[in-house]
């Protein structure tokens, strides 16, 4: 991993490292080193290398400092599921505001890092398979719905808490079937495509 990331940096001086990237290439070379097929299993840093360098082309602006104002950095990003937050649970949103709970707090982490620190190793393989399995361009649209969803999923909770508990569960989400989580997406998004017709 140390020298996917090493490489990776040299040949995007651009970017270079930044925090946090090790936590996106570790679950991709886990998969192709624990590959059951010793012929697969042998390549597994070359074919890391492939798949981090291409996630990365799509996520790379929400680790460059100098876009974060623009919009395609991580504000945008934030910005975006705020909206969306708001579109779907305008209760949830506006407690959440009320107790100064911006999304820069927990979601930054959530979108960056695409969920990686949130859920175990199955979970997050679960998760990203459902990202992965869609289209490039709607990708992270998806990733913001997911986030809207692990808020609903936990909706309960939030409503009944202070500052400090609402962070504490959002900076360490509880363990859940991510099943539920996949399922409240598909109604949002559902709901959401009703609404607009």
């Amino acid at each position: 991993m140390r020298r996917i990331l090493f490489v990776y940096a040299k040949l995007n001086t651009a970017i270079s490292y930044v925090q946090g990237m090790n936590e996106i290439v570790a679950p991709i070379y886990y998969l192709f080193a624990n590959d059951p097929d010793p012929a697969w299993k042998k390549h597994a840093e070359a074919d890391s290398f492939f798949c981090f360098t291409n996630l990365m082309s799509l996520i790379r602006d929400n680790f460059i400092r100098d876009l974060d104002g623009t919009d395609k950095g991580i504000q945008s990003q934030l910005s975006l599921f705020s909206d969306l937050l708001l579109d779907i649970d305008k209760e949830l949103w506006v407690y959440l505001d009320e107790k100064q709970l911006a999304p820069h707090y927990y979601c930054f982490r959530w979108i960056t890092l695409l969920l990686s620190q949130e859920f175990d190793l199955p979970n997050l393989l679960r998760l990203w398979d459902s990202i992965f399995s869609i289209p490039d361009e709607t990708r992270l649209e998806f990733v913001r719905y997911l986030c809207v969803g692990m808020l609903k999923n936990q909706r309960d909770k939030l409503m009944k808490s202070e500052f400090g508990d609402a962070l504490h569960l959002l900076q360490n989400y509880p363990h859940c079937d991510v099943t539920l989580i996949l399922n409240e997406v598909l109604y949002l998004k559902e709901s959401q495509k009703k609404d607009s017709q």
